[in-house]
C-alpha cells in the first residue's frame, strides 16, 4: 500500500452533507459523517477513504462535486493497488467550497461586486448560496438578488 494514511475528506458545496461510511476492511462498521459550514472536512483513515469510494451513493456525492479528498490522485493510486478501482474511472476532484467567499460579497450589498460574481461562479452557484444563507442577508440586497437572478429566495 501507499504511504498515505489518511485523507481529508472536505465539502466543497453550499449546505450540508449527511452521509455514511464504512471501511474497506469491514463493512459492517458504520460511521456518520455530517459537513457543515461550521465542520466542513473531516479526516478519513486510508481504509475508510477506500470505503467511501466503493459505496455507490458516496461515489455519487463524489461525481456530483458535492465533496472531495485533499489528495485524489494519492487515493486512485490506492484504489487501483488494493484492487478496489480501476484506472479508466474518471476521478476529477472538485474546485474547493467557495461558498463562504460568496456569501461575504453578497453581504456587503455591493451591486457591481454582486454581478461580477454572478458573472465569474454563474447565475446557479450564486443562487445556491443566497438561498442556503438567505437568513444572513438584509432584506434590501434579498430584493436586490431576486430582481438580478429572476428568482424568488424568500418563500413568504
Amino acid at each position: 500500500m501507499s504511504e498515505v494514511k489518511s485523507f481529508i475528506l472536505k465539502k466543497t458545496c453550499a449546505g450540508n452533507v449527511f452521509t455514511s461510511v464504512s471501511p474497506m476492511s469491514n463493512p459492517t462498521v458504520v460511521r456518520e459523517i455530517h459537513l457543515t459550514n461550521h465542520n466542513p472536512q473531516i479526516v478519513l483513515p486510508a481504509d475508510w477513504a477506500l470505503g467511501f469510494i466503493m459505496d455507490q451513493g458516496n461515489y455519487a456525492l463524489y461525481k456530483k462535486k458535492y465533496v472531495t479528498f485533499n489528495d485524489n490522485d494519492e487515493l486512485v493510486k490506492l484504489a487501483v493497488e488494493s484492487g478496489v478501482w480501476f484506472e479508466t474511472v474518471d476521478f476529477t476532484p472538485a474546485k474547493e467550497d467557495q461558498s463562504q467567499k460568496i456569501l461575504g460579497v453578497l453581504k456587503s450589498g455591493n451591486r457591481a461586486s454582486i454581478m461580477s460574481l454572478i458573472d465569474t461562479y454563474g447565475k446557479d452557484i450564486v443562487t445556491e448560496v443566497a438561498t442556503h444563507n438567505v437568513d444572513e442577508l438584509t432584506t434590501a440586497v434579498v430584493s436586490m438578488l431576486e430582481n438580478l437572478l429572476k428568482t424568488q429566495l424568500v418563500i413568504d
